[in-house]
């Protein structure tokens, strides 16, 4: 609300423009076993259901033996004191190594 009667409000998008942005908003469903899925990167992994306490040491040994590892990051939690999400991402120095993990730990 506006106090001062020299102050008009801002113009508002006429209702086209409002329904176009709303169109653009779109939720896609999880990829369905044996569906083309768009990768993005194909070195990287996203690994969930992890305990709190697991280390970037335990990832590294664990995903080492499907090929050399690039990088492991494990996410904490942003008002947690420093606990694990319970996710991590492992990114591989070339596909083929990405690509037997998940064959082998899917």
């Amino acid at each position: 609300m506006f106090m001062d009667s020299n102050l008009k409000e801002p113009p508002r998008p006429p209702a086209a423009e409002k329904e176009k942005a709303e169109e653009v908003v779109v939720e896609a469903a999880p990829p369905k076993r044996g569906e083309e899925v768009t990768v993005i990167d194909d070195r990287r992994l996203f690994v969930m259901n992890l305990s709190y306490e697991v280390t970037h040491e335990e990832m590294k040994e664990l995903f080492g033996s499907f090929g050399d590892i690039e990088d492991v990051e494990i996410p904490l939690r942003k008002y947690g004191g420093g606990v694990a999400l319970g996710i991590s991402f492992i990114r591989f120095k070339a596909c083929e190594g990405a690509i037997a993990a998940f064959a082998a730990l899917d």
